[in-house]
């Protein structure tokens, strides 16, 4: 949700004429931010994914119920 209120901000700021202003830039930096973070939670997520796939502890089947250990 983050991430497209931040980039419907961009847009409206752009639309009334904010097109170099520490406002916009500010709402830029907040949006890279956001988007950073996402792959950052994305990326912890397939590596704790794969890290209970490997460790066989029951994790992966509960996750991922169409593909049984």
């Amino acid at each position: 949700a983050g991430t497209a209120l931040t980039g419907l901000t961009i847009g409206l700021l752009f639309w009334i004429g904010f097109k170099s202003s520490s406002l916009i830039e500010f709402a830029i930096s907040i949006h890279e931010f956001i988007v950073n973070l996402l792959y950052w939670l994305i990326g912890i997520h397939i590596l704790a994914a794969t890290y209970h796939r490997l460790k066989k502890d029951g994790v992966w089947s509960s996750m991922v119920p169409f593909w049984k250990e």
